[in-house]
């Protein structure tokens, strides 16, 4: 647990330190007028984009429930947008860049394959484990595959 803390918090500090050194340097190439404008700029379009494509996503979601099938692929484009309209609201280039990239369908759908890979790998067999409940409490087993 230590140890993924300590890569978290390097993370978070390369990446805060390379937003800044971006801001600063095309700050001083564009100006602080046109810096600021950029800023404003991308954040109204974030709330925009996110909104336009988190309705169609939730079009599509919806659809597959309709369907009866479960819309696992449409939640995880729900997650990129809103990771991606996040990333536009917040201030500076890189995240701007990031999140413009995330609002792109296609590379949405070229970063669904490696997400729903590594949740299959995480959830072997479609199985969820869960915590076993407390002792005294009644436990109803379901078995999906059986007929009734």
């Amino acid at each position: 647990m230590n140890r993924l803390i300590t890569i978290a918090v390097l993370v978070v500090g390369l990446y805060t330190i390379v937003e800044i050194w971006a801001l600063l340097a095309l700050g001083g190439v564009l100006g602080v007028g046109w810096t600021m404008a950029w800023m404003l700029g991308s954040m109204v379009a974030g709330v925009v984009l996110l909104r336009i494509e988190g309705l169609s996503a939730l079009v599509r979601i919806h659809r597959e429930l309709q369907a009866e099938r479960v819309p696992t692929r449409e939640l995880l484009h729900m997650f990129l947008i809103l990771l991606g309209g996040f990333l536009l609201i917040a201030p500076g280039f890189l995240s701007d860049f990031l999140g413009i990239c995330l609002l792109l369908p296609p590379v949405r759908w070229l970063a669904t394959y490696p997400l729903l890979t590594a949740l299959r790998g995480a959830l072997p067999d479609g199985v969820v484990q869960t915590a076993p409940p407390p002792p005294g409490d009644v436990v109803i087993e379901i078995d999906p595959d059986r007929e009734p």
